[in-house]
């Protein structure tokens, strides 16, 4: 389980580097308040570090099941994360810009791919290391998340009305078709 949970925020963190040196441009406008967006993704980041520091200690134990569930969870929220990281490409940016509207692959099952795979890596995250803290972080994140994906959908029916419409009715907001 450690091992799961280590390997795959590693390949998580290698594919962002990857985007950046060549030549990926992460920049975009924040989607809502900057505190609450910094908050959330802090708090995102903290519960991925729970989790990582629970792996590289529990690399020579075995944990409950409790535990499995959270290294499943945060294995098919990465695997999930890294298929729309890679699917989104260069249109890839930390807030919101000109983008084309992905429909296909990852995304003709999701609106949203990579925050799902995120809300399921901090949902796992919590269970494999499971603290008092979680309790406040989890609801933060996710919720954080859910604010930017409204903020990111308004955007994208002003890019894209006709499209987005089309779009957005036959594909839900986080995991399945309509």
């Amino acid at each position: 389980m450690a091992a799961i949970v280590i390997l795959l925020s590693g390949a998580l963190f290698a594919g962002a580097l990857g985007k950046r040196a060549v030549g990926g441009d992460f920049r975009g406008r924040v989607p809502i308040h900057a505190a609450l967006f910094g908050a959330g993704k802090l708090g995102m980041g903290a519960l991925w570090l729970l989790a990582l520091i629970r792996a590289a200690r529990s690399l020579t134990t075995r944990g409950g099941p409790l535990q499995a569930a959270g290294a499943g969870l945060f294995g098919l929220g990465t695997a999930l994360a890294l298929a729309a990281f890679a699917a989104l490409g260069r249109d890839n940016r930390l807030g919101l810009g000109e983008v084309r509207l992905k429909t296909s692959g990852v995304y003709a099952w999701s609106r949203h791919p990579m925050y799902a795979g995120f809300d399921l890596m901090a949902l796992g995250g919590s269970l494999y290391a499971p603290r008092p803290v979680s309790l406040i972080l989890l609801p933060l994140a996710v919720g954080v998340h859910h604010l930017v994906i409204l903020a990111e959908e308004r955007s994208l029916k002003r890019q894209h009305p006709q499209a987005w419409q089309d779009y957005a009715a036959s594909v839900r907001r986080y995991l399945g078709r309509k």
